[in-house]
């Protein structure tokens, strides 16, 4: 490779001494140690393969190399990841342990069995710049100031399958994978953690999940992620929530979401977040799966925030599913201060079998609603001490056509 390091086993200190004289039978373990500025990329030869210890038995006279790759100093890098060695790393992971702010992990097609997680993370000398979502509640837009970030982007060149990503740094880019294969229940596809600010996934599809493993979800901790933008991506045919969102300005734009399994499309907590210009569609029904599914869902049942969101410029169609649930409560708590005043704006929704039950303060703006709730009553707006208050509700402007299952189940009530 292009770089430099050692190997030690038995008799071997490799730089200086690289070959020794055994009987047959005798086992040899050999430990790759990079110098500084470089990386150990990984084993060849002998049974040895990936970058953990490679333990040799002699049978024959064998040779094992240890192939070591420069460093990039960050800032510029491109390291290149191909699974027959012929790039600097075989697996995406092992890009990942030494990519720093300004590199790329630019990987070749094939499918890598693995659960990528972050290492490191990037920068920015102006991060406000880099926040994906500017102005203030009711006015939220999406923000188009430049963003000086030195990310480490991993991006698929071709089609790349991998099981997941684990977003623990900020400045993260994932951007045009083949995700699927995730098997760990309560977890996701694509994991972001509270140190995961300013993450991006975008161009990816997340395709054929198993029970209980999310699309993209932000870890259930105390604190969460904040100023994540997901564009452009495809979920389709998940077997639990497709977007669990939390924390704070976050953009989620441009992408579609199909065939929800009886599942539910949108979790959608923290505050000043916005949904735009997004394709929800084709939510079929399961026979024998037990939840109600819902196209959007909040809800206070362990306290929480979900305030300040806007919902804009939606097509949602051919839902087998309620449009949603949105509860200011929930539980003994009663009602949280802390779930309020969504908008609701410029949005289309068609064919949606079930009703949306409204328990907080909503504004519905300039919608069209088409056959919504078509074998129910139409949309509901209730309070309750514990579920919450949607006295401040507005609805102005908007467009129901063959609504609710009979002419006397009316739009709303």
């Amino acid at each position: 490779g292009t770089g430099s390091g050692t190997v030690t086993g038995i008799g071997i200190n490799c730089g200086s001494d690289c070959t020794e004289t055994k009987n047959q039978g005798t086992a040899i373990t050999h430990t790759a140690t990079s110098t500084t500025g470089s990386t150990f990329q990984g084993w060849s030869g002998g049974t040895c393969s990936g970058t953990g210890t490679c333990i040799v038995t002699l049978n024959a006279n064998t040779t094992v190399t240890a192939t070591f790759n420069t460093q990039t100093a960050g800032g510029s890098g491109t390291y290149i990841v191909k699974q027959d060695g012929t790039g600097d790393f075989s697996s995406i992971q092992a890009c990942a342990d030494v990519a720093k702010a300004g590199d790329t992990c630019l990987v070749y097609p094939g499918n890598y069995p693995e659960i990528v997680k972050t290492k490191f993370g990037g920068t920015s000398a102006n991060p406000g710049a880099c926040i994906p979502v500017t102005g203030t509640y009711p006015n939220l837009v999406p923000n188009t100031s430049q963003c000086d970030a030195q990310r480490i982007i991993f991006k698929a060149s071709g089609l790349v399958t991998v099981r997941g990503f684990w977003i623990q740094h900020p400045f993260i880019t994932i951007d045009g994978f083949d995700i699927t294969g995730y098997t760990t229940s309560w977890q996701a596809h694509v994991n972001i953690f509270k140190n995961g600010n300013y993450c991006q996934v975008i161009n990816n599809t997340i395709r054929d999940g198993v029970a209980n493993v999310a699309g993209i979800s932000f870890a259930p901790e105390s604190v969460h992620a904040n100023n994540c933008t997901f564009r452009g991506n495809t979920l389709k045919n998940l077997n639990y929530i497709f977007l669990s969102i939390n924390g704070a300005n976050h953009l989620i734009e441009n992408n579609v979401l199909e065939h929800l399994n009886n599942r539910d499309y949108v979790y959608l907590f923290g505050h000043d977040n916005i949904v735009r210009r997004n394709i929800f569609r084709d939510g079929n029904a399961v026979a024998n799966v037990s939840n109600h599914p819902d196209w959007m869902q909040t809800f206070g049942d362990s306290g929480g925030q979900s305030y300040n969101m806007l919902i804009e410029e939606n097509w949602v169609e051919n839902l087998e599913s309620a449009l949603g649930q949105l509860s200011g409560g929930g539980g003994p708590q009663g009602i949280s201060p802390d779930i309020h005043d969504w908008i609701f704006r410029n949005n289309v929704f068609t064919s949606v079998m079930n009703n949306l039950d409204i328990q907080l303060s909503v504004t519905f703006e300039n919608n069209t609603f088409y056959r919504v709730s078509y074998s129910q009553n139409g949309i509901n707006i209730g309070g309750s001490l514990n579920r919450g208050d949607p006295s401040r509700t507005i609805i102005d402007n908007n467009v129901f056509v063959a609504g609710g299952s009979t002419s006397a189940s009316g739009y709303y009530s």
